[in-house]
C-alpha cells in the first residue's frame, strides 16, 4: 500500500476507493496545521496513523514550514517523539 496525496491531506485507499487512513491540514502562510487524522477501524494497530503524521513533518521539513497539531492524534504523536519538536509552531 503506497500513500497518496492531494493539496492538503495524505491517504490510503483500497483499491476500490475505500478509505483507509487520511491526515488533512490547511496550510497558513508557513504552516501546515494538521486538522484531521483517521484510519479505518478495520486497519487500526499497523501505525498507519503515526505514518501519516510523518508524511507531513516530511513535508513540513522539506518545505521549510512549522506544524501546529491541532487534532488530537497528531498532538500526542508531536508530544511522544522529540525529534518532531523543533517543527512545531
Amino acid at each position: 500500500m503506497e500513500f497518496k496525496s492531494e493539496e492538503n491531506r495524505f491517504y490510503l485507499e483500497e483499491e476500490n476507493h475505500t478509505l483507509i487512513a487520511e491526515v488533512t491540514f490547511l496550510i497558513h502562510d508557513d504552516i501546515l496545521v494538521i486538522v484531521h487524522t483517521f484510519v479505518n477501524p478495520e486497519y487500526r494497530g499497523q501505525q498507519l496513523g503515526q505514518q501519516l503524521i510523518k508524511k507531513v513533518v516530511e513535508k513540513a521539513t522539506a518545505e521549510n514550514k512549522k506544524i501546529e497539531p491541532l487534532c488530537s492524534f497528531a498532538q500526542r504523536e508531536f508530544e511522544k517523539n522529540e525529534s518532531y519538536q523543533p517543527l512545531r509552531k
